[in-house]
């Protein structure tokens, strides 16, 4: 499944834009300050490339105010939530749950599968299956 959220490479302009000497040269602070400014504000994805032009003006017709905004709101956050010691995500870590429902698609024979039935299709395969009973005819 690709999917993109459109909204992401504005609000990281945004913060390129702002340069905070709270985050100057920091990355891992950058990247904080990117995502917790994508929680502040509307996901907005596209998987076609008609749909991510479509965001795209949306954004750049209504939205970037919002995002000036909603970057100012995650550096305050940040300043007075500042984390102790970050530790980063890897590639692998974020790759890892896209791989893993791609494999128990396979495993499972269910293309479509998605995360929330999961529990509901396992459930239905570890299910005892109800015991024969002979007929006594």
């Amino acid at each position: 499944m690709l999917v993109r959220n459109t909204i992401e490479e504005f609000v990281i302009e945004q913060v390129q834009q702002q340069e905070d000497p709270l985050i100057k040269g920091d990355k891992l602070l950058t990247n904080e300050l990117v995502v917790t400014t994508l929680n502040l504000l509307p996901p907005l994805y596209a998987c076609t490339e008609r749909g991510w032009i479509q965001q795209r003006t949306r954004i750049q017709t209504t939205m970037l105010e919002q995002i000036a905004t909603a970057v100012e709101l995650a550096k305050a956050q940040l300043k007075n939530n500042r984390p102790k010691f970050p530790i980063p995500l890897t590639p692998h870590e974020i790759r890892r749950s896209e791989h893993s429902l791609l494999r128990l698609r396979q495993l499972l024979d269910k293309p479509d599968l998605t995360w929330k039935e999961l529990p509901e299709i396992l459930e239905k395969k570890s299910a005892p299956a109800a015991p024969v009973i002979p007929s006594t005819r």
